[in-house]
């Protein structure tokens, strides 16, 4: 049998083929009731299509009838045919007419029973079948080791097209021992399953089976003759289908292995993990997608780590995927993917959880970075192939640094300890900072899994994750040292704190000083008061309605925003929340340190604006920003910022002296600029007389 598309009814029916048989490595029959509810719903979906569908086709040859007939039929057979994906078998010669089943054991026997089922509703059908397909007896498809679920599975058919009324249980040769058969089990309530949906959804049985038999349809493989890989290929492209990159992989991984035994265990894994990805498949109806994404991006790191030198430029923005050739290039064999796919496991498993559970260490983090993974894999497509030091594809390097970091740190994981852990939250806190120095990083992971997270401490290097880590060094043989680590990283994980991008990668420094020696009753007030600051609503956004009074009390303090000049005029930022709670524009004057060391032994917030927003000494001469900033946040309180959070002096439309500073032009707030809004010249807002 050659590679290429048929439908149900070419297999089953082809003289060539005595029978399909499951070889004694692959599992069981295992699909359960939403799986082949699934199935069936999509072939009565495409079913209807069909038969709703009026195919226009112009005929200009002698107006033939006939043809025009053929070619709307064959046309809607194009359209809405029912695609079950691949199968996968092998011939050998020993078993001549024999097609021994490597993948497709669940969908092809599904359709199978189906077929069984509509033998059992059909009297016309129930000969073919018989001739056809269960011919002398004996089904189609065949248990190579498994006796029992072959002679049930012939059993059943007989009493299922006779149309017996008495349950399959009820039968003198069903065994108690069949209760713990899973195959047989899945047989009997999958038959069931299959007769409630045909009565309760067709009417028109012999339609529904004409479409089943001829419009169902399947691409065929075998992986004994590997050169109708790239025969394969080429018939698809040319047909302008595409073959799922990763069921091509796994047809050209298998013909490279000579044994067929061990053929046939990856045979069966290959299809365990179509599997584990159908779990985390997200909202795509298939597998193929993040099993697809995943191949792509550790393909891309082999092909890295291993110097292959494949690269892959985009196209017009758009991510070519990488030819088959090239992903074989960087799989020197099949178990190069396993490793990946139990690193992945592990990552998403429950080991990890449970022992920051049990050793009472915070791991909400954990269970984000898991479902960012799924993310990245499920809804990006993302170039693995790029260019590492292409400043350019800041985005792909900085999911790299994530899922790259991340399945080499567990990669041949043996044990989870606290080591593990403080490595992963080094990365996810890298990953969060817009990190994208993905070299670095996976250099880091070796230190990590040889040297301990310590060795991300290094000399003369001051930024504030090797003061995190050698402040937690220091402590890491004290009782409290998880509860340290659990506050300081919730402090961390506030959504204002957690994004250090563009920021100085800072998370926690700006609310902590490493340089001192800091208590377990301090971090946890650090937290309480920054989260009563700045709540965290339900929806993980931050509620900023403090924030304009915060704004009051910074101003108090000093120069707490950035300057820059707009279109000719200067513009004062006070949005850039950022980097104002990091004090990254207030140079020396540190507004937000000060005034948050003063919020700690506030009652609330209320309290401590009233202590320190005073009425400053007005200067009408002065040319000091501050002195004007601060004279009219006195003034105007909140309504300072009816419009945005900025300050615009010297718009074009805004070029009069300013009433309260002649030496100024008018302090306009803006929503960042003129275009749109409603600016406001805030002298206009102000009810004090000058002298």
């Amino acid at each position: 049998m050659k590679a290429g598309k048929y439908n149900i009814k070419e297999l089953f029916s082809n003289k060539n083929i005595e029978s399909v048989i499951i070889p004694e490595i692959q599992r069981d029959y295992v699909w359960g009731t939403d799986q082949v509810n699934g199935l069936l719903q999509s072939i009565f979906d495409d079913f209807l299509n069909f038969l709703e569908t009026k195919a226009q086709i112009n005929i200009t040859i002698n107006d033939d009838k006939s043809l025009e007939k053929t070619l709307s039929e064959y046309y809607k057979t194009i359209k809405y045919n029912t695609s079950i994906g691949f199968i996968y078998a092998y011939s050998d010669f020993e078993y001549p007419d024999k097609y021994f089943l490597i993948d497709g054991q669940q969908r092809l026997t599904t359709i199978y029973l189906l077929l069984v089922a509509i033998a059992s509703e059909d009297e016309q059908f129930r000969s073919q079948f018989s001739k056809l397909y269960f011919k002398n007896g004996k089904s189609f498809i065949e248990y190579r080791v498994r006796e029992a679920s072959l002679l049930f599975l012939n059993q059943s058919i007989t009493h299922t097209i006779e149309e017996k009324k008495t349950s399959l249980e009820e039968q003198y040769w069903y065994y108690n021992f069949y209760k713990n058969d899973k195959t047989i089990q899945s047989i009997i309530n999958n038959l069931k399953t299959i007769k409630d949906f045909l009565s309760e959804n067709i009417s028109d049985i012999n339609s529904f089976k004409d479409y089943v038999l001829n419009h169902v349809q399947f691409w065929y493989f075998d992986t004994n003759i590997s050169e109708q890989g790239e025969e394969l290929y080429i018939y698809m492209n040319a047909r302008g289908e595409r073959m799922q990159s990763n069921e091509n992989l796994k047809a050209e991984l298998l013909a490279k292995i000579s044994y067929l035994e061990k053929k046939n265990e990856w045979g069966s894994k290959w299809e365990e993990w179509q599997n584990y990805f159908w779990i985390i498949r997200g909202k795509h109806e298939n597998a193929d997608n993040v099993f697809n994404e995943f191949v792509y991006c550790v393909a891309g790191l082999e092909n890295q780590k291993n110097n292959v030198g494949i690269i892959i430029k985009n196209i017009d923005k758009v991510f070519l995927t990488p030819t088959n050739n090239q992903i074989l290039r960087c799989f020197n064999d099949i178990a190069v993917i396993k490793k990946h796919i139990d690193s992945l496991k592990t990552i998403l498993g429950s080991e990890i959880l449970e022992f920051c559970k049990s050793n009472n260490i915070s791991h909400n983090w954990i269970i984000k970075t898991r479902n960012e993974i799924r993310r990245l894999l499920n809804n990006n497509q993302t170039n693995y192939f790029i260019k590492i030091d292409d400043t350019n594809r800041g985005t792909e390097q900085n999911r790299m640094v994530l899922l790259w970091s991340i399945l080499e740190l567990f990669l041949d994981i043996k044990i989870v300890d606290l080591n593990l852990i403080i490595s992963l939250r080094i990365i996810y806190n890298r990953y969060y900072n817009y990190n994208r120095a993905v070299l670095t990083n996976l250099n880091d992971i070796e230190k990590f899994k040889n040297k301990g997270f310590e060795s991300v401490v290094r000399e003369n290097n001051n930024d504030e994750e090797s003061l995190k880590y050698k402040f937690l060094s220091a402590r890491k043989d004290k009782g409290y040292f998880n509860k340290m680590l659990s506050l300081i990283w919730e402090i961390e994980d506030h959504p204002i704190n957690l994004d250090g991008s563009f920021a100085q990668n800072i998370n926690s420094a700006h609310l902590l000083n490493y340089s001192k020696n800091i208590s377990i009753e301090e971090l946890r007030q650090v937290k309480d008061k920054f989260y009563e600051l700045f709540p965290v609503k339900q929806d993980k956004n931050v509620d900023w309605t403090n924030y304009s009074k915060v704004l009051r009390c910074l101003i108090s303090y000093g120069k707490c925003w950035n300057e820059k000049v707009t279109n000719g005029y200067d513009n004062l930022d006070f949005d850039s929340k950022k980097r104002i709670l990091r004090d990254l524009d207030s140079e020396d004057e540190r507004c937000f340190s000060r005034f948050f060391n003063d919020y700690l032994v506030a009652d609330n917030l209320s309290q401590l604006e009233s202590e320190i927003v005073v009425e400053p000494r007005y200067n009408e001469q002065t040319e000091d920003w501050l002195e004007a900033i601060q004279w009219y946040n006195y003034h105007l309180k909140e309504k300072m910022w009816s419009e945005g959070f900025f300050i615009a002096v010297g718009g074009w439309n805004f070029r009069k002296k300013d009433r309260y500073f002649p030496n100024r032009f008018q302090l306009v707030n803006t929503k960042g600029n003129f275009q749109g809004g409603n600016p406001i010249v805030l002298s206009k807002k102000v009810k004090v007389k000058k002298n």
